[in-house]
């Protein structure tokens, strides 16, 4: 297991993709975020700002474009051995497809969760000055505000293993990304056309929960969506799994 792994590690850092993805992952969600936090503590502050303000679910608001960069990287860490067909050189070393796919899923994760905790708190400390200008601002000692910056690096590396679970289900890139677009963005346009309990239990809905300290209404529970997020992430993955160990490559 330690010798795939560290396979996967010379695999996922020798591709330029890596470093875009995980770069862009930082840039847009830091950047974009505390471009779109001073704009919310300008209108709260001018009494522009319709329903709750929650000071640190402010500092998230550019999340869903970063999630969908790692989860671009998750999709191409795996489909793109089928495209290029390394996939067979892989499998030749490493013959047991359940090891194969456990180290990907390791590495990647591993990787995936150090980028999405820095990307977190990276977000938290540049938009919180921001917003101190003008409103009242969170600080990490207040009640379930480090709880909610650390879940929300979680709720990020989950959305990276999806895209990689998803590419490695489908083994065609374009194909995952489209879906991943779809799960990231489209619940939060049609959720004036869905049922409230319908909301709820969406699972990239569910897991942004996590940012927030202030419950949005009718959500589940903070960890609650999380695990739901980690077990809807998990299925796919054993989907994967499932299909690796029985068809061809």
């Amino acid at each position: 297991m330690i010798a795939a792994m560290r396979s996967e590690w010379i695999k996922l850092r020798s591709v330029r993709s890596s470093y875009l993805t995980f770069g862009l992952t930082v840039l847009i969600s830091v950047a974009g975020g505390a471009a779109i936090a001073a704009s919310v503590g300008t209108a709260v502050k001018d009494g522009r700002w319709h329903g709750v303000y929650d000071p640190t679910a402010a500092s998230f608001y550019a999340i869903p474009f970063a999630q969908l960069a790692l989860a671009v990287g998750g999709v191409l860490a795996a489909a793109s051995e089928y495209s290029t067909g390394t996939i067979r050189s892989s499998l030749t070393a490493v013959p047991h497809r359940g090891q194969f796919l456990a180290a990907k899923t390791t590495v990647f994760a591993l990787a995936a969760f150090v980028v999405s905790e820095a990307t977190a708190f990276g977000c938290f400390f540049a938009a919180q000055p921001l917003l101190a200008t003008h409103v009242a601002h969170a600080t990490l000692g207040q009640p379930a505000v480090a709880r909610a910056v650390i879940g929300t690096g979680i709720d990020l590396t989950l959305i990276g293993l999806l895209g990689l679970a998803l590419g490695s289900l489908l083994r065609h890139a374009p194909a995952a990304i489209a879906i991943v677009v779809v799960l990231l963005f489209i619940p939060y346009e049609a959720t004036d056309a869905l049922p409230a309990w319908l909301q709820r239990y969406l699972p990239t809905l569910a897991g942004t929960q996590i940012s927030n300290v202030i419950p949005a209404h009718n959500a589940l529970p903070a960890w609650t969506g999380l695990g739901l997020m980690a077990a809807f992430t998990a299925a796919v993955l054993a989907a994967a799994l499932t299909r690796l160990c029985t068809t061809d490559a």
